[in-house]
């Protein structure tokens, strides 16, 4: 199963944005800590070379991106996002979040490059794999804004074609309808 686990977040994001499920943000989040918190701890005792049981689930769980974790955390996270009042938040607060939102699957499908990108360069600039990790609050949202930028202008570009190419597809179409169907478009006037 942890194969298909892109339908798997497709179908999943598709049941959140069509039925909208209410639960109070209070209560998901609530949740999504607590499944947080045991999978942290099942982590540690699984995965850390210092525990005695070390081992011992590790190659039979695997701890990727396609298993368990991300799969139960991922829409429990959504849950919880979708389900905060944004009411009494600031315009610009809303505004930044709606933009967020509205690019975040194209995101999605560009991180792997703003990723490659820029720990490429981290990792030119800071050799040592443990002082990494304090570049780590830098590097992560440095990522994540080049890749909504990214999604932005694809989605800009995308819909520069759309508006040139629409009339030129509309009149091909048309035209190929009056070749195949004559009969069709004289009975039409």
């Amino acid at each position: 199963w942890q194969r298909i686990w892109p339908l798997m977040f497709y179908f999943m994001g598709a049941y959140l944005g069509e039925y909208r499920p209410r639960v109070s943000a209070k209560k998901s989040g609530l949740v999504f800590f607590a499944v947080l918190l045991v999978f942290s701890l099942y982590n540690y005792f699984f995965f850390n070379a210092v525990s005695p049981l070390y081992g011992i689930a590790a190659k039979s769980f695997l701890y990727t991106h396609e298993g368990l974790q991300n799969a139960v955390l991922t829409p429990l996270l959504f849950l919880w996002v979708m389900n905060i009042n944004m009411e009494g938040w600031p315009a610009a607060l809303g505004k930044l979040a709606a933009t967020v939102s509205k690019y975040s699957y194209g995101a999605f499908l560009f991180s792997s490059i703003t990723d490659s990108f820029v720990y490429i360069w981290l990792n030119r600039f800071v050799p040592d794999v443990q002082l990494r990790y304090f570049f780590f609050p830098i590097a992560l949202p440095i990522s994540y804004a080049a890749a909504v930028f990214l999604s932005f202008l694809a989605d800009r570009a995308v819909n520069l074609m759309d508006k040139l190419l629409r009339p030129a597809a509309r009149w091909l179409v048309d035209r190929l309808y009056r070749l195949t169907a004559p009969d069709a478009v004289s009975t039409e006037r």
